[in-house]
C-alpha cells in the first residue's frame, strides 16, 4: 500500500525512505527495520505494537507511528512525513544560538515526558532523530530503537557518541537513558 521513493536515511535500526501511501497520497517516512534485528525473538511483536502504544500521544514534539506491519519477514514502520532539517545536518553549519537550544530542549523534554508517562522509551535520542521544522523540534522514530536495542548486546552499541554510559556498558535502554 506504499510507493517508496528515495532513501533519506540509513540508521542503526533500519533504512528510511520518503514514500507515499497509495490510497490517499499521504507523504510518509517508511522505515524498514534491519533484517538482523527483525529476526530476533520478540522484536516483531514489540515493533508492531507501536501503533497502539503511540496512538494516544498528543505532544506535537512526537511524530506518531501510523502503521507498522510485517511483509515477508521484513518489519516496516510508517510515520507522517515531517518537512525540515535534522539537528545533525543543522549542527554541521556551526553552533545554534542559545535561545534556540533552550527552546528545542524544552520541546523535546515535553515530548519525552509524555512518552515516558505512557510507559514508552525512545531509545535513540540523537541529532539524526530530531527534525527542526518551521513549527519547532520534532522527535522522530519513537520507540523503534528501544524495542530493538533491548535485544542487542552492549558490544554492538558501544561507540555511539549519543548513547549514555549505562547503555554502552549494559545495552539496556531506559527512560533515564533517553534524558
Amino acid at each position: 500500500g506504499y510507493r517508496l521513493h528515495e532513501v533519506v536515511g540509513d540508521g542503526r535500526t533500519g533504512r528510511v525512505y520518503r514514500a507515499e501511501r497509495i490510497s490517499d497520497g499521504l507523504q510518509v517516512a517508511f522505515r524498514q527495520v534491519k533484517p538482523g534485528l527483525a529476526r530476533e525473538s520478540g522484536v516483531t511483536e514489540a515493533v508492531l505494537d507501536l501503533v497502539e502504544a503511540t496512538s494516544n500521544l498528543r505532544c506535537v514534539a512526537l511524530v506518531p507511528v501510523v502503521a507498522a506491519f510485517e511483509v515477508e519477514g521484513a518489519i516496516c514502520v510508517v510515520e507522517p512525513w515531517v518537512d525540515g532539517r535534522t539537528l545533525k545536518d543543522r549542527c554541521s553549519d556551526g553552533k545554534l544560538p542559545s535561545d534556540e537550544v533552550a527552546t528545542l530542549g524544552i520541546e523535546l523534554l515535553e515530548g519525552l515526558g509524555e512518552l515516558h508517562e505512557a510507559g514508552l522509551v525512545h531509545g535513540d535520542v540523537s541529532p539524526a532523530n530530531i527534525m527542526l521544522t518551521s513549527r519547532g523540534g520534532r522527535l522522530l522514530n519513537p520507540g523503534v530503537a528501544a524495542r530493538t536495542a533491548r535485544r542487542r548486546s552492549a558490544r554492538s552499541m558501544f561507540g555511539d557518541p549519543y548513547d549514555p554510559p549505562e547503555v554502552q556498558s549494559s545495552g539496556t535502554v531506559t527512560a533515564s537513558s533517553d534524558l
